[in-house]
């Protein structure tokens, strides 16, 4: 997914991820998958704010942080990062253990691929590739 974070006071978001998340929830309800069934977490606040905003009641939406412990079916995770110091908070080893484990049945990953991924997210992205479970917007 080409598109590209923005920063605000304290915190980030990406215009493209949150589109295509709600697009993802709004195709996973209309296949039957319970609104309590699904969670949506992102690394970042303003990108939280913003989801829990347009996706409205129904759907958990948490930052990977806050939903520590917890587990859905479906996890839709939105990395927001593109730039050099985003992806080295979203590629912290503890976060994204967090964020890959809480679903119980699918993961969705929303990423831009051409960041400057280097560890555990560049290595996820090569798998999904590897396994045909990469999909480009």
């Amino acid at each position: 997914m080409p598109g590209q974070e923005r920063a605000g006071e304290a915190s980030r978001w990406n215009e493209q991820e949150l589109n295509f998340v709600i697009q993802a929830v709004t195709r996973l309800k209309k296949m039957g998958v319970k609104g309590n069934e699904i969670g949506v977490i992102t690394p970042y606040r303003a990108q939280s704010k913003s989801l829990k905003e347009r996706l409205g009641e129904g759907i958990e939406v948490a930052t990977v942080d806050a939903f520590q412990g917890r587990e859905k079916d479906v996890i839709v995770f939105s990395a927001v990062a593109t730039t050099g110091n985003s992806v080295r908070f979203v590629e912290n080893a503890r976060r994204l253990n967090v964020a890959f484990t809480r679903a119980r049945k699918k993961l969705i990953v929303a990423a831009n691929a051409e960041a400057p991924w280097s560890g555990l997210m560049k290595d996820y992205i090569e798998y999904a590739k590897k396994n045909g479970s990469y999909f480009q917007l």
